[in-house]
């Protein structure tokens, strides 16, 4: 599985669209990899939840309890490892831009 991640003041469309990503994804697919394309918290709301001036993602702290952007990502993984679609046993990866 493979999280494509768009940088500050990007959103899921616009990593969607960008010609680089579009190249990458369509690779990755092609090599029978899973990609998810989503977005930080702070651009689907369109609110500076840390205040520093910057809609972005949370990289601080890095844990699923209380940083918003990693539990978003874990319950999108968990949705596809409970379905059965993948499992936690195949490598994660990710890959984004500032």
């Amino acid at each position: 599985m493979f999280t494509l991640l768009h940088g500050t003041g990007g959103s899921a469309l616009s990593t969607a669209s960008n010609y680089e990503f579009k190249q990458l994804y369509k690779e990755l697919i092609n090599d029978n990899f899973g990609v998810i394309v989503t977005e930080a918290e702070e651009s689907t709301t369109g609110v500076d939840a840390n205040g520093d001036g910057k809609i972005r993602w949370l990289v601080a702290p890095a844990d699923s309890v209380t940083n918003i952007d990693y539990a978003n990502i874990r319950i999108i993984t968990d949705t596809f490892y409970n379905r059965g679609i993948t499992s936690r046993s195949k490598l994660r990866y990710s890959a984004g831009y500032e």
